[in-house]
């Protein structure tokens, strides 16, 4: 029979236990998101890349997301494709004070889809310009 001070040790031990098992459960999920070969338009294949590689944890798009950096809403009307790729590969060598960090190690195939995805993105900013100052 344990005495009231051990089960108190014990009931510490375990929770504490199961604290560090959900955080690492928590922690897998969050940076293993597999991304369907099976996709079938680049648009939600980009999206999903966005997702895999934390890019909504800075940017927001669509509402979702963090405003950390700019929200993607209407960069494909500012931007093209080949420009967002080079910036997403290695902001600094278009911006040598860039927040934004390097992703040299994606694979260019990902970071292609993604800018791809990210130049359709032309969300109507008619609205802004016409409301009241």
């Amino acid at each position: 029979m344990m005495t009231t001070q051990s089960q108190k040790v014990f009931f510490l031990f375990f929770a504490g236990f199961l604290g560090v098992l959900l955080t690492t459960v928590t922690i897998n999920l969050a940076f293993y998101n597999p991304v369907s070969v099976a996709a079938t338009s680049s648009d939600s294949e980009g999206y999903a890349f966005m997702k895999k590689y934390g890019c909504l944890s800075c940017h927001k798009l669509h509402g979702v997301g963090s405003t950390v950096g700019p929200v993607l809403d209407s960069i494909g009307a500012r931007r093209e494709a080949a420009w967002m790729a080079r910036w997403i590969k290695n902001p600094f060598a278009l911006k040598p004070n860039s927040r934004m960090p390097a992703f040299v190690y994606l694979p260019d195939e990902h970071i292609r889809v993604i800018a791809e995805y990210l130049s359709q993105q032309r969300a109507d900013t008619t609205a802004r310009r016409t409301k009241p100052q």
